[in-house]
């Protein structure tokens, strides 16, 4: 089992429930679980870029849901279930459906009424899709992933950097989005965007 489950600020902390979810028993330290994650989310990084048409069903729950579990299927069990319980960010469980439905409606308006700037309908989406907080853990990652893909496939633009580092491990970078991020939670957009395209 993990010794060294050591979360990045920010990040929701591992449950022992969760921590038996946890589908690769050999695995012992946060080194060689940061490891098996990754190597899940490129496959499902695959999956979700290798089509060429438009999925204009991105914001919808079910398909999150389906990418969350292909994100972090092979690493846990409970991958691509929604959370049940309160953690120390997120809107309540019972909401999470509704706020998503509500999400979906909004970004599908911004983008076809050019609200914002293409690069700050993405990293709205991916705010407001992190204050949610739909899942247990792996939020950011599959926030990030979505934005990127909003990027990609709406409006043909490369993907974001995320500050260029791993925002999974604390450090300048990881700091530095948290910030963005709270202040983002005051409608103080700028940074995050700014932080998405360093």
């Amino acid at each position: 089992m993990i010794k060294l489950f050591s979360q990045p600020e920010g990040a929701s902390p591992i449950t022992d429930e969760q921590k038996e979810g946890l589908k690769e028993k050999w695995v012992s330290t946060q080194e060689e679980l940061n490891q098996i994650e990754q190597n899940n989310i490129l496959l499902a990084q695959e999956w979700l870029f290798s089509s060429r048409k438009k999925n204009t069903d991105f914001a919808d729950i079910s398909f999150i849901v389906k990418l969350h579990k292909k994100m972090l299927g092979n690493v846990y069990s409970w991958a691509g279930n929604l959370r049940a319980t309160q953690t120390n960010i997120g809107d309540p469980p019972h909401l999470i459906r509704q706020n998503i439905a509500s999400l979906r409606l909004d970004v599908h308006t911004w983008i076809e009424n050019k609200a914002f700037s293409q690069d700050e309908i993405a990293v709205r989406f991916h705010h407001k899709l992190v204050c949610i907080h739909p899942f247990d853990n792996g939020n950011g990652r599959i926030c990030r992933l979505l934005a990127d893909y909003i990027n990609e496939q709406f409006f043909d633009n490369e993907p974001f950097s995320w500050g260029s580092d791993d925002l999974f491990v604390n450090g300048t970078a990881r700091s530095t989005y948290m910030n963005a991020i709270y202040k983002a939670n005051n409608e103080q957009i700028e940074d995050l965007v700014a932080f998405a395209r360093n």
